[in-house]
């Protein structure tokens, strides 16, 4: 009996632990609408820094594309550089 006693209080005191993660319901109907409007606020920020990123990296495409290509670092003579005599 004691054991039985001793393991229910364990389940008891992990359950709070285990229930952390989970949302409590919201307590009326007007909290329950600034959930779902802070929900789209945050979807919309992370669609916008998502849009964003795409944007800076297209122009950064862009930008290289656009630029001539830089010159050799070695004139080539048809030789890799150390291989020559």
């Amino acid at each position: 009996m004691l054991r039985a006693c001793m393991a229910a209080a364990g389940l008891v005191a992990a359950l709070p632990a285990a229930a952390q993660g989970l949302a409590v319901p919201p307590a009326n109907r007007a909290e329950s609408q600034v959930n779902a409007i802070n929900r789209a606020i945050t979807a919309d920020q992370q669609n916008r820094a998502a849009a964003q990123q795409n944007q800076f990296e297209v122009n950064a495409l862009r930008n290289q594309l656009s630029r001539p290509p830089a010159p050799p670092l070695f004139p080539s003579y048809g030789v890799a550089p150390g291989l020559g005599r």
